[in-house]
């Protein structure tokens, strides 16, 4: 799930949203968040201090999966997001909004930003995140 979810931040990024690379990257998030949820029920990544955890459990950082966890630390934190919970199914559509809203973040400092990102979430009805 961190790779994709990595991958997926990358690729908006980078590319725009039409794109096949991003319409494939959304498409492995959304087959790992399937994945997880089948495995465990749920699906939520908690960010606690300097360490990620996934449904609980705290997730190894190793020299193999450092710029994927560091990079998906970063970009949450610099949203202001300390949960990402997902509810339901998102969709390629879900996950395009809220990517794009998380890679424009501003700084993290803001105490504001939580709550404008929910507002514009809402706004774009965006659903299961």
């Amino acid at each position: 799930l961190l790779t994709a979810l990595y991958n997926s931040l990358r690729m908006v990024r980078l590319h725009a949203i039409e794109t096949l690379d991003v319409r494939d990257a959304l498409s492995r998030l959304e087959q790992s968040v399937a994945a997880v949820r089948e495995r465990d029920g749920r699906v939520e990544l908690r960010v606690v201090r300097q360490s990620l955890y996934l449904n609980g459990v705290r997730l190894e950082t190793d020299i193999h999966n450092y710029v994927f966890y560091d990079a998906v630390l970063k970009a949450l934190r610099q949203a202001g997001i300390g949960v990402l919970r997902l509810d339901g199914s998102p969709g390629s559509r879900d996950w395009q909004t809220f990517l794009g809203l998380i890679v424009r973040a501003g700084p993290e400092d803001d105490p504001t930003k939580t709550v404008e990102l929910r507002k514009q979430m809402a706004s774009r009805m965006v659903r299961g995140i």
